[in-house]
């Protein structure tokens, strides 16, 4: 099942990225990836994570492989940790989560 909502939620962002994030209160921000994006200061990596502002609510998806890299691209978005009100992970592989103990060393 989680592999599924993990399949959806990324096809949900390849199409409407563009859409989505045109809205200045409700979208999200690839803030990981292993591909270059539009986002000149960020640093690349292997892993995936999605910053969602969503209604109100700030969540990160994923945490990418490396927390240092998560933390930059996450100041070069102007997301700080402490707002965010959740982080969800699709599933325990290590370019997914591995950016946790970064996060959680920074939050506490």
């Amino acid at each position: 099942m989680r592999y599924i909502f993990a399949r959806v939620l990324f096809a949900f962002i390849m199409v409407f990225s563009p859409l989505v994030h045109s809205d200045t209160h409700n979208y999200f921000q690839v803030v990981f990836d292993t591909t270059p994006s539009f986002e000149s200061d960020f640093q690349l990596g292997f892993g995936y994570a999605v910053y969602v502002n969503y209604d109100g609510r700030k969540i990160l998806f994923d945490t990418g492989v490396d927390g240092d890299t998560l933390l930059n691209n996450l100041h070069q978005a102007q997301v700080s940790i402490s707002e965010l009100d959740a982080a969800v992970i699709s599933h325990r592989h290590p370019d997914h989560i591995g950016g946790l103990p970064r996060i959680r060393d920074v939050y506490s």
